[in-house]
């Protein structure tokens, strides 16, 4: 059961990152974005482990979800989370022109797309794991976390 439990904070806590937390909802100027991961405290997930009563086999399969998805979605995050604040330097900067800022707009949209949609697939996945009944508990869960964080 201890084990059952650590496999699961290790889950949640990768669906509820900072990180994926941020990206997942509306932008947030990078000053902010840096106290909010500074500051941020990771749930208790035991609380939703035993209220989805998750099986060992779904705990497996959501470290799989979470093996396969952490590779694609960090590295875009930061790359994003980089393009962003070069997007806010151009847009305050004397010397940028409207192009330029357009442009690295551009890049900033589309990594945000690209991780918007890997959080989707991600999101699909462990919707495929979990049981009719327990979806929307979960979904109410991450909803709660991102209201909080």
């Amino acid at each position: 059961m201890w084990l059952r439990h650590i496999s699961a904070i290790t889950i949640l806590a990768f669906i509820l990152t900072p990180a994926n937390a941020l990206a997942e909802f509306n932008p947030i100027p990078p000053q902010s974005q840096a106290q909010r991961i500074e500051t941020y405290t990771p749930p208790d997930p035991s609380q939703i482990v035993e209220e989805l009563g998750l099986t060992e086999e779904q705990i497996a399969q959501l470290n799989q979800i979470r093996r396969k998805f952490t590779p694609l979605i960090e590295p875009l995050y930061e790359e994003w989370n980089e393009a962003q604040q070069e997007l806010e330097t151009l847009i305050v900067s004397a010397d940028a022109s409207e192009t330029q800022v357009r442009q690295k707009y551009d890049v900033v949209e589309g990594l945000r797309s690209q991780i918007s949609q890997l959080q989707f697939e991600r999101r699909m996945a462990i919707r495929e794991i979990l049981k009719p009944e327990q979806r929307l508990p979960f979904e109410e869960y991450i909803q709660r976390f991102a209201d909080n964080s």
